[in-house]
């Protein structure tokens, strides 16, 4: 059976007590040396003496995150869709992405009025268009 001396051992080790006079060895300056600015107040952390924060200097480095900007939208134009769709299909992300015409998931598709559409086609909600290709689809 393991007895008490088997126990692992812990450090109770108290803080030390600076300032209690000379003979402690940690008196009168109590061990922050004679002058200076950590001789007296505590320094924040990351200050480096007026000189612009390391932190504040990656920031510009890196620019910043535009959150609401659109990672990337694909263009598609009416020459396109007139020859891989047939009268009466259905324009979506899914049927673009089949057909070859998206590469991938994109934030969105946008029609653009480069050729001639004759075919009737059907558009889902997230297609959008430019302008002249709603005036060549109307």
């Amino acid at each position: 059976m393991d007895g008490l001396h088997n126990l692992p051992k812990t450090v109770d080790k108290s803080k030390k007590r600076v300032g209690r006079g000379m003979r402690s060895g940690k008196g009168k300056t109590s061990g922050k040396g004679r002058d200076g600015q950590k001789s007296r107040d505590k320094i924040r952390v990351g200050f480096e003496g007026g000189q612009m924060r390391l932190i504040q200097r990656l920031r510009i480095l890196r620019g910043h995150n535009n959150l609401g900007a659109h990672s990337f939208i694909m263009g598609v134009n009416l020459v396109q869709l007139e020859t891989f769709f047939n009268d009466g299909d259905t324009v979506s992300m899914e049927t673009l992405a089949a057909k070859g015409l998206v590469k991938k998931a994109v934030d969105g598709v946008k029609i653009l009025s480069i050729g001639k559409l004759t075919k009737k086609l059907k558009f889902s909600p997230e297609i959008k268009f430019s302008e002249p290709a709603k005036k060549k689809l109307v």
